[in-house]
């Protein structure tokens, strides 16, 4: 995932995906969540950045 999206993803900010705080430990996230996201911000992920940043904007 572009790191964009990790301030809105991330748990510490009310996101649904834990970052590890050091090397060896495993991220995770709900895969609900996630696939919501991606339902919503998908096309924005592998399209240019100005439609990402209007669409996260919304």
């Amino acid at each position: 995932m572009h790191p964009r999206y990790r301030q809105m993803l991330d748990l510490e900010n009310g996101g649904f995906v834990y970052y590890p705080e050091k090397k060896g430990e495993r991220w995770c996230f709900i895969a609900s969540r996630m696939e919501e996201f991606l339902a919503k911000y998908f096309r924005d992920i592998f399209t240019t950045k100005t439609n990402t940043k209007s669409r996260i904007a919304q």
